[in-house]
């Protein structure tokens, strides 16, 4: 595969963002925003853990990009938003690359615990 599209919806508050007729009628305020970019991998090797490290890499950096870059401070509102919108992302992203490699250094592993005798 030799790119990737990186997509991100959202609803964003934007000064002329368009609205559609039926949003406007409520009185609603947010407008969906469909941002996307695409990646190129045409340069990886998706078989070694090298080049899936650097896929993931860069579709995570991808995933920041459309997702309006991490907030740098609090409020935790735009914090929780960012990061819900970057793993929707990159888990789609993810997905559609269809690399097993890819796929299991993207999710996420739990501690082990042994039991003690």
């Amino acid at each position: 595969m030799k790119a990737i599209l990186i997509a991100a919806i959202g609803a964003g508050l934007f000064a002329g963002a368009p609205l559609t007729a039926a949003a406007q009628s409520k009185g609603v305020a947010f407008a969906e925003v469909v941002e996307s970019l695409s990646v190129s991998l045409r340069d990886l090797d998706l078989k070694s853990v090298t080049g899936a490290r650097e896929a993931l890499a860069r579709i995570q950096a991808a995933a920041d990009h459309v997702c309006g870059d991490r907030p740098a401070i609090l409020p935790l509102g735009p914090q929780a938003m960012f990061a819900r919108c970057r793993l929707a992302a990159v888990d789609a992203a993810v997905s559609r690359l269809g690399s097993p490699l890819v796929t299991a250094l993207a999710t996420p592993r739990l501690p082990i615990r042994l039991a003690a005798h």
